[in-house]
């Protein structure tokens, strides 16, 4: 602790675990106190005394939690509020500056799912916490799959000069279960039909995207034809909308990859 009383650490989520059985968060980082702040993310003039610094703010008025009786804490870089589960944390909480970002009910979709598993875990061991740490479960399927396939369900036969493809694709999103492994179409179609619909509704990729899902008779008409066009593109650059995940995004380490490792074209 009394290193980090010292203040000379970045912006910082740092949870912790001691010998003893004790564990905790603490939203770290030098918070400079001004006499005027403007706005969160706004550049404050520099050529001004009136922005000097006054100070940094005492690591004891940081968000923290300490020993919090839901057994966990948890961090994604999401606010301080979401480290476990039942915490109220807000603005007015602390010094101007300190707490900011998508706290309160904003999309988070990592911090969301990790307190969603781990407010049911019992005798979590370091497998499933290795397990949870690379899940690939797309918590946004749970928002839109059904509304985006009752879309298309509705307004299908309104589609005139469909593309080839396109109920494949449709059904490829209908099927999918939601993880995104290098072998799943539904996971490209799913990601490249929302992308598509964010056009002209760019909240449905924004902070409000869980209540964001096509429900009016004009969102639902426009949410079918955005698959059409995220089957075109697909099929502009890819020959084929029925494009496994994996040949999308290829993740790889900085070295060449041996060839016995490389997928197969």
């Amino acid at each position: 602790m009394e290193a980090m009383e010292l203040d000379q650490l970045p912006w910082f989520n740092f949870c912790y675990g001691t010998a003893e059985g004790d564990f905790g968060y603490i939203q770290l980082g030098c918070c400079p106190i001004r006499p005027v702040r403007l706005g969160e993310f706004l550049t404050l003039d520099g050529t001004t005394s009136k922005t000097l610094w006054q100070g940094v703010v005492a690591l004891a008025q940081l968000p923290q939690v300490h020993n919090p009786t839901t057994g966990f804490v948890q961090s994604c870089n999401t606010s301080a509020d979401q480290t476990t589960t039942g915490l109220k944390m807000k603005a007015e909480d602390f010094p101007p500056g300190v707490f900011f970002g998508h706290y309160g009910a904003k999309w988070r979709g990592r911090g969301t799912r990790s307190l969603e598993v781990l407010s049911k875990a019992k005798d979590f061991t370091l497998t499933d916490a290795t397990n949870l740490a690379f899940d690939t479960f797309t918590l946004a399927t749970r928002f839109w799959q059904h509304p985006l396939m009752v879309a298309y369900d509705r307004y299908r036969e309104e589609i005139v000069n469909a593309p080839r493809e396109l109920d494949q694709a449709a059904k490829a999103v209908r099927e999918w279960n939601g993880l995104i492994t290098k072998e799943s179409v539904g996971a490209t179609l799913f990601r490249f039909w929302r992308i598509a619909y964010a056009e002209k509704y760019p909240a449905a990729l924004g902070e409000e995207q869980a209540d964001t899902f096509p429900k009016t008779e004009k969102e639902q008409r426009d949410a079918a034809t955005a698959l059409v066009s995220a089957v075109k593109k697909l099929q502009k650059y890819h020959t084929s909308a029925l494009v496994p995940w994996g040949e999308i995004l290829r993740l790889r380490c900085h070295r060449p990859v041996p060839r016995w490792r490389r997928w197969p074209k």
